[in-house]
């Protein structure tokens, strides 16, 4: 049986469309003996459903580790003390692609703050590319490199999923960060990452 343990959710969902759409052609040219396939099909799928929920939901409260790598601004890589490496996007934030305007600047400041330092990540949940959602603490200090993002003006609030009450004193950070011209608001007009990925899909 293939090891589903590396899939993300994207890549088993689109595992489950592939495995349906044989199965059917098989079906059709084994009509005769078919229950048996259906049988598989049905096996088949309720297996990889159990797989793709326990990758999106059965995530520990706390994951404890060492950060590897800055992929971006507000994505990191890490080795858990389980000796797993594991992908971390920032809860509650979006910090500007490498492509765009400070997106570089933003990458470096996470780096510098969290490059080879041991972290406490608080996980919330899975994003659609399978990777936890986390507010993450460097050890010994108090205040989340997703605040710090946001206070020193390299990442704008997410506010349609940060809803929490952090979320509102983060909205006040990122303000008091527009009015003083820190970071990426040093630009007279600044785009959010998601209107920017928007413009640029293709």
């Amino acid at each position: 049986m293939r090891d589903f343990t590396g899939y993300t959710s994207s890549r088993i969902q689109r595992l489950l469309r592939e495995i349906l759409v044989s199965n059917i052609r098989i079906g059709t040219g084994f009509r005769k003996n078919s229950w048996w396939i259906k049988l598989a099909v049905i096996i088949t799928l309720f297996l990889l459903a159990l797989t793709y929920s326990i990758l999106k939901f059965s995530i520990p409260g706390k994951i404890y580790g060492i950060v590897t790598y800055t992929n971006d601004g507000d994505t990191i890589s890490i080795i858990t003390r389980e000796n797993k490496k594991i992908t971390v996007r920032l809860w509650g934030i979006d910090c500007p692609e490498m492509n765009q305007e400070y997106g570089d600047a933003a990458e470096k400041f996470s780096r510098r703050h969290l490059k080879n330092k041991s972290v406490t990540v608080h996980t919330m949940g899975r994003d659609d590319y399978g990777r936890i959602l986390g507010i993450v603490y460097v050890e010994g200090n108090p205040t989340p490199i997703n605040e710090l993002l946001v206070q020193n003006g390299y990442a704008w609030v997410y506010t349609r999923t940060c809803t929490k009450e952090m979320c509102y004193r983060w909205k006040e950070l990122e303000d008091r960060a527009k009015k003083n011209g820190l970071g990426l608001w040093a630009q007279p007009k600044a785009m959010p990452p998601w209107k920017w990925r928007e413009k640029h899909r293709s």
